[in-house]
């Protein structure tokens, strides 16, 4: 299965169930990737017109109703969930499903997948938070943010958070490398540059939960590695996460 279909189905399965109760006897995995794939090529289109085709809206919506049949317009509440969820979930299994020490980290934590658990971690070993942390350290959500100041005259305001979260000043010379060790030591100034969520009055109110819950889905994958499947490795990390997965797949060896 192409890898990024695969970290879509597993991530929408992992929200319809642990969000809104759906029974995954009721989700067929023909169903789950049109629902997958559908909001994330609408949410791609949205960026680049304000038409989106109607009956996309409509296959997707159709599905979400029969699974969640108390919301009129399901993927309002699927879409901010699931956007950024499976494109922080495919990223970190690629940086982490070679690495048998974050795979160690990931088996514990799902043994008690707990607050505590999560941000556990020794001068050894970072913690799961620490994996979750680094890939929106690398590959944010959202790149840059933008916002309107009136003082006297309107002004927009822009922070360019993937430079920022690449600042070889702020991070060392191996800022652009997946190292999730380096925030079991972060400075005040590492710990203030980092705006995947934004900050202040603004932040997104997911960087409450969102890392923990990518921390569960990342930490069942990886024990289904160990379990039969294998992540086949394409020409590099998905930009973003949401496009560049080419040749990478997810395949059965000894599933069961």
């Amino acid at each position: 299965m192409r890898y990024d279909t695969f970290m879509q189905n597993v991530s929408l399965l992992s929200i319809l169930a642990g969000l809104f109760e759906v029974s995954f006897e009721d989700v067929t995995i023909a169903d789950l990737s049109i629902v997958a794939r559908g909001i994330n090529d609408l949410w791609k289109l949205s960026k680049t017109t304000d038409t989106l085709p109607p009956h996309m809206l409509s296959d997707i919506n159709t599905r979400l109703r029969a699974w969640i049949p108390a919301q009129p317009n399901p993927v309002d509440f699927i879409i901010p969930a699931f956007e950024t969820m499976w494109r922080v979930v495919a990223i970190t299994v690629a940086y982490t499903h070679a690495d048998p020490l974050a795979r160690t980290v990931l088996h514990i934590f799902l043994t008690d997948p707990t607050a505590a658990a999560f941000t556990r971690s020794d001068s050894d070993t970072p913690s799961v938070e620490a994996l979750i942390t680094e890939t929106i350290r690398l590959h944010p959500p959202t790149r840059r943010i933008s916002r309107h100041v009136t003082a006297g005259s309107t002004q927009v305001a822009v922070a360019d958070i993937g430079a920022l979260h690449r600042d070889k000043g702020i991070w060392g010379a191996d800022a652009d490398v997946y190292n999730a060790t380096r925030h079991q030591h972060r400075t005040p100034e590492q710990a203030q540059a980092l705006l995947g969520f934004g900050a202040g009055t603004l932040k997104c109110v997911a960087s409450r939960w969102a890392p923990h819950a990518a921390g569960i889905i990342v930490a069942t994958i990886a024990d289904r590695i160990a379990d039969g499947i294998e992540i086949v490795e394409g020409k590099g990390i998905g930009t973003g996460g949401r496009d560049g997965w080419e040749g990478w797949s997810v395949e059965c060896v000894e599933c069961a």
